[in-house]
Parts: C-alpha cells; sequence; structure tokens
C-alpha cells in the first residue's frame, strides 16, 4: 500500500498546485493550444496528421485496455491526449474542406440558388450562392458555393431562389497585414470557394428550391422583413436583429453606435438570449406546475421543464439560422440544463471548459472568432466570480432590499465581463469602451426585462392578429435602448483606440488568468507574473506609423498625422480606400482614417513627435518636393536620383506586392514588416539592399 500511495503521489503530481475540479479548464486549454500549434504551421498534407493522430489515440487505448494503468489516466496523460484530440479534430476538419484552387479574379455569368443572405441594407448585402455548375477554376464539387455582394437592393432575392448573374469573383483574402485575422480559412471553412461583388442587376427567374432549410430561411426573412417595417427606424431592424438574428436592417451608424457604447452584444444572438429564452421557458412551466401541488409533488417538474427549455432552444436555433453564436449558446445552455437533469451543480467552471471543447471540435476554427473568444472569455470570468463568491458568501453580505441586491449583481456582472473581453476587444475590433459598464448596467436589464419579454407578446401578436396592439410595446423599449446607446457614444473615450495586443500577448495573458482561476495559491505568484508580463509586452508594442496596401493595381499609403488621425493616400486618381481595407488600416494605426485632400504639387503629414513626412504620387513633383523644407520623403513612384540636398527620399515601388506596416525610429529609418518579412529596413534612394 504503502508503494501504491507513493506511485500515486508520483503520478498526481500537479495535485497540488492544480484544483480537481478545474483540471476541465487545462484540458481546454491543451486543445486549444493543439488547434493553434496545427494552424500555424503549413501542412501540406493533412491527411498524414490525422491518421497519425489517430494511431496515437488508438495506441493509447491499447495500452489502457491491456494494462489499466493509472499512468494513462492521470492529468499529464489526460492533457495530452486531449492535445491530440485537438490535432485530429483540426486536420480532418481541413482534410472536409480543402482550399481554394482561384488563384486570380475572374469574372463569371452563372446561375445559382441563394443558400443564405447578410449585409446592411444601407451598404451592400451579400449573398451566399451556390452554383448550378461546376468550374475548372473553383475545384470543390458539383455546386461551389460564392460569396457575392451587391447593392441593388431593390431586386434582392430571398433564400431557396434561383437566381442568373454576371459577377467578378477574387480569392478570399488571406492574412492582410500582421496580426490580421485569416479571412481565407473561416472561408475555407464554410466551403467559400470565392467572393467578389455582382455586375448589373440580379435576375430572377422563377425557379425556388424548398428544402426544410430554405423553409426556415424564408421563414426568417419574411419575419425579420415585416418587423422592420411594422416598426419605426431603428426599432425594427434592432427587433429582427434580437428575434431571429437578421441584422441586415441595422444601419452602420446605429451599429457604430452600439458598438461605441459596448451594447454590440445586444444585437447577436448569444447567451443571454439564450438564456432568457430557455430558462424563461422552464421558470414558466414550473409556475404552472406549482398551480397543481399533488401533481408536482408526485412527479420531477423541474426535469421535465428543464427539458421543455432544451426543445425550445434548439428549436430557436433552427429559426434563427443556426449562427455560430446561437449554437454556442445553445450548447453551454444544454450542459447547463442536463446538469440540473442529472441533480448536478450547473453553473461550473467544469461546464464552460466541456462546453468550449466540445465546440472545437466540432469547429477548431472558431477558434479565432471574435464570438468565441469574447463570449467564453466572459463566461469564464462572471462563472468563475460566481463560484469564488458562492464559497465565500461571508466576504460580500447580501443585501436586505432585492433592488439594491440586482442593482449590485449587474454591475459587478458588467465590470467583470467588460474587464475579461476588453483585451479580445482591442484585437478584433481595435477599440474599448471605458463606459460600457455604465451602459450594461442599464442596457441588460432593460432588454431582458422588457425588450425581450415584449418579443414573446409581439409573436403572439402575429399569430392572433393583434400585433398593432404589442409592437409599440417592444419598440417603446427598443427606443429607450437606441437613446442609452447614443448618449453613451456621445461621451469623452466612448469607443477609445486601441492599438491590438497580438496573439502571443492574449496567450500570455489567458495562461496567467488561468493559472490564478485553477491552481491553489502556491502557484498565484507565477500567474500575476504572466499577467505582468503580457501588460507589459503590450504597452511596450511598437504602434506602426503607416501602413501600405500595394497588393492591387491602386496602391495606398495611411500615414499616422499627429491630430490622432491618419490620412490615405492614392496612387491613381485619388481613389477612396474600401470600407474593408479602412478598418483594418484603424485597427493597425489605432485612430480614424481619413482621405487626404488631392496632393498638389505634393502631401504633407506631421507624424505624433511633429516630424514633417512627405507622400509624393507625381514623378514630375520629385524635384519640388526635395526642395521642401522636410524630415523625408515617402515617393508611391519610382525613383531614378536622390535629393540634392540630403533629403532622405524612400522609393515605396520596390515594397509593391505586399501589404506592410511602416515604422520609422528617430534616426529617420524607415522599416517595413509584412506576411513574408519583419522589420525590413528600407534603403533611401539611391542605396541598394541591405543598406
Amino acid at each position: 500500500m504503502a508503494l501504491k500511495s507513493g506511485s500515486m503521489r508520483k503520478m498526481h503530481l500537479f495535485d497540488g498546485l492544480i484544483k480537481p475540479e478545474k483540471r476541465a479548464l487545462f484540458y481546454a486549454a491543451c486543445l486549444i493550444t493543439a488547434i493553434a500549434l496545427f494552424h500555424n504551421h503549413e501542412i501540406s498534407n493533412p491527411q498524414i496528421v490525422f491518421i497519425h493522430a489517430m494511431l496515437a489515440l488508438g495506441l493509447w487505448l491499447g495500452l489502457y485496455a491491456v494494462s489499466r494503468s493509472a499512468m494513462l489516466t492521470g492529468f499529464s496523460a489526460r492533457c495530452l491526449v486531449t492535445a491530440i484530440v485537438g490535432i485530429a479534430a483540426a486536420s480532418l476538419q481541413i482534410m472536409l474542406h480543402p482550399p481554394q484552387s482561384l488563384d486570380r479574379g475572374i469574372t463569371v455569368t452563372s446561375s445559382g440558388t441563394v443558400t443564405a443572405i447578410d449585409g446592411a441594407m444601407d451598404r451592400r448585402i451579400r449573398l451566399w450562392i451556390a452554383l448550378d455548375r461546376p468550374y475548372r477554376e473553383l475545384s470543390a464539387g458539383r455546386h461551389p458555393l460564392i460569396r457575392i455582394s451587391t447593392d441593388r437592393v431593390s431586386s434582392l432575392p430571398t433564400i431557396g431562389d434561383h437566381i442568373a448573374f454576371t459577377a467578378r469573383l477574387y480569392p478570399s483574402p488571406t492574412p492582410i497585414l500582421p496580426r490580421s485575422p485569416d479571412y481565407a480559412l473561416q472561408a475555407q471553412i464554410r466551403n467559400v470557394t470565392a467572393s467578389g461583388f455582382v455586375i448589373g442587376d440580379l435576375q430572377h427567374d422563377g425557379g425556388q428550391r424548398d428544402s426544410l432549410a430554405d423553409r426556415l430561411g424564408r421563414f426568417r426573412n419574411q419575419f425579420a422583413l415585416r418587423l422592420s417595417t411594422d416598426m419605426n427606424k431603428p426599432a425594427g431592424g434592432i427587433a429582427a436583429a434580437l428575434m431571429v438574428g437578421d441584422r441586415r436592417f441595422i444601419s452602420e451608424a446605429t451599429y457604430e453606435t452600439f458598438r461605441k457604447s459596448g451594447l454590440a452584444h445586444l444585437l447577436a444572438i448569444s447567451g443571454l438570449h439564450m438564456g432568457l429564452l430557455c430558462f424563461g421557458v422552464i421558470a414558466a412551466a414550473r409556475a404552472l406546475a406549482s398551480l397543481a401541488p399533488s401533481f408536482s409533488m408526485r412527479v420531477p417538474v423541474h426535469k421535465y421543464a428543464a427539458l421543455a427549455g432544451v426543445i425550445t432552444g434548439l428549436g430557436y436555433v433552427f429559426v434563427s439560422g443556426a449562427s455560430i453564436s446561437a449554437v454556442r449558446a445553445f450548447i453551454m445552455a444544454l450542459f447547463v440544463i442536463s446538469a440540473i437533469l442529472l441533480d448536478r451543480l450547473a453553473l461550473t467552471l467544469r461546464n464552460v471548459a466541456l462546453t468550449a471543447m466540445c465546440v472545437l471540435i466540432l469547429n477548431p476554427a472558431a477558434l479565432y472568432t471574435a464570438s468565441f473568444q469574447l463570449s467564453f472569455a466572459a463566461t469564464i470570468a462572471l462563472v468563475a466570480w460566481y463560484e469564488f463568491h458562492a464559497t465565500r458568501p461571508r466576504l460580500i453580505s447580501a443585501s436586505r432590499n432585492p433592488l439594491l441586491a440586482y442593482v449590485g449583481g449587474v454591475i459587478i456582472a458588467s465590470l467583470i465581463a467588460s474587464t475579461a473581453t476588453a483585451p479580445f476587444t482591442a484585437q478584433h475590433f481595435g477599440s474599448i469602451t471605458p463606459w460600457g459598464v455604465v451602459a450594461n448596467i442599464l442596457g441588460i436589464p432593460l432588454t431582458g426585462l422588457w425588450i425581450m419579454p415584449s418579443g414573446i407578446l409581439v409573436v403572439l401578436g402575429y399569430i392572433t392578429g393583434l400585433e398593432a396592439y404589442v409592437n409599440g410595446i417592444m419598440q417603446a423599449g427598443i427606443d429607450l435602448l437606441v437613446s442609452l446607446a447614443g448618449y453613451i457614444s456621445s461621451l469623452p473615450w466612448a469607443g477609445w483606440r486601441i492599438y491590438p495586443p497580438g496573439y502571443m500577448v492574449l496567450a500570455v495573458l489567458t495562461a496567467g488568468c488561468l493559472i490564478c482561476i485553477g491552481c491553489h495559491h502556491q502557484a498565484y505568484p507565477f500567474g500575476l507574473t504572466l499577467l505582468v508580463l503580457a501588460m507589459a509586452l503590450w504597452w511596450h508594442t511598437e504602434i506602426p506609423q503607416g501602413v501600405l496596401f500595394a497588393k492591387g493595381q491602386t496602391r495606398f499609403l495611411i500615414m499616422a498625422g499627429q491630430d490622432g488621425i491618419a490620412h490615405s493616400h492614392s496612387s491613381q486618381n485619388h481613389r477612396r480606400l474600401s470600407s474593408f481595407f479602412n478598418d483594418i488600416a484603424e485597427r493597425q494605426l489605432a485612430r480614424p482614417v481619413h482621405p487626404a485632400s488631392i496632393c498638389k504639387p505634393f502631401c504633407i503629414d506631421y507624424m505624433a513627435d511633429g516630424r514633417k513626412v512627405t507622400i509624393v504620387d507625381r514623378r514630375y513633383n520629385l524635384t519640388t518636393a526635395c526642395q521642401s523644407q522636410t524630415d523625408m520623403i515617402l515617393s508611391l513612384v519610382s525613383v531614378k536620383y536622390p535629393c540634392r540636398n540630403n533629403v532622405k527620399i524612400y522609393d515605396m515601388t520596390l515594397h509593391y506586392g505586399y501589404n506592410s506596416l511602416i515604422y520609422i525610429n528617430n534616426s529617420k529609418s524607415v522599416y517595413i514588416s509584412n506576411n513574408s518579412v519583419s522589420n525590413q529596413r528600407v534603403c533611401p534612394v539611391p542605396q541598394q539592399h541591405p543598406c
């Protein structure tokens, strides 16, 4: 026995550091790490990786079946097995969704069936279309799926419609700049082989597919359209987003207001909406059962009510289009309700970790989406606080006033969720909302106690024909929410621009939080050290002074100015930067981007430290620029000779073909970083590389 207990202590080496009830968090961390490592290495043959991973899992199962050794089920072994499962899931996903073969822009005239619609009515609508026939350039099966955008909203089709069109298609963009999202990976997982825009009009031929998914999609679109027309703007569009997840009828200005106020999460179907629906149904079912005490005493009413909540939530997932956020919220609700059915604790970090692992095994690429990172960061922080407070009830005495207790709980929850999601918000959107706590203190109760319950009345009103009497109730609540968002977004520092921390900083920060949450107090110093290290790395991250978009025919140079904004310069006819690239530049430079005025004979930008940078887009203006009082010249045209007065002139055309970040140090030296090189020095004319 002494030998056995001694070996068990060696097998469970981490028992002194990791809390047993928090081990699932570390399993999830191993799964996430394995998926990230797989995607960070360009694997040319995922089939080989998948086969090796399955052989490793089979070997582990075989050894355990033969020996029944506790070493094979210890904490370290489980972490290793979880990592292997992550690699197997990631490689299998790439095998099932081969990369697109399109390598250049093409123009096609084709026809197909609309499978999904999103976008914004005041900008562009995006259509997912399954083509009727394959193309040699799009080797993706019999019915390639493409995504095209159009601003011809008057002829907008609905899901299931068969349309003919002419479109310009391009490959889905790989990471535009260092630290930018990989849109090509997300398109690959959705089987999107190309994306582009419609040339001319869409033509309906009267055909319509009539599958169950198409019927649900048409119902969702028609219901959203009816809500948007029956209510005033923007209340109708917000009601459609809240109830069926259709955000097409929300204007860009309204969405920006919600984003700056910290209330944008209310416009997507998430855990809040799913929780209100599922647990509202459970509460209603138990309340009805309480009217029959004799029946309630003989039957486990709470379990039947939980089943009713699961069925309702599943139906809501299908009606709302089964978006990633809705599916994830339902899986989380399913784990909580399963705990109720099994008479276990519902709100535990183990359930959160199991939910995350389930989502990632089904869709490993969801790891890189903003919705996954934000929702699980907030959920883990809130549940960790709940568990901490539940085990130490004396730290915060419950108020005798229920209203004060509720307000205090909302304030604490909003503060915790806002703090936990701030680094991920900065990473994906390049901004944080300091006033988000205040906005959520009022916005979440308004949504949960007024808007969403009145949405049920709206549904009943449409069924009974009494919608005219109940729509105003929901609209009044939404109008208050819009007014709140507008007021908060008008405050100073609302939507504060901040430089993205990068995934390395996020990894160190997450590791520090994981140690502080899942380990005993002996490991707290190490976890706090990682937190301080992550914040120091984020603080000392060098912010670029410019961005060069030089992959297309028109090149754009965006320079950060002294006035807190950035100016966009074009190499051809002073074209405006698209909203897609504009958003990327704003995240990289941590400031809004405005189009520069016409450069005659050249443009001048002042950096934050006061240095003067001249941008030239015409060769015959180079001589005049050299004679100006400037610290350096960035040329968007090829340069044949240097300035006679020794002003440094940098030929940016030598770096065309890549999208690059531009750094300028105190000695007026220019460096660039892109997806091919990092911190490469740009040599002034006429020096040759290397400088």
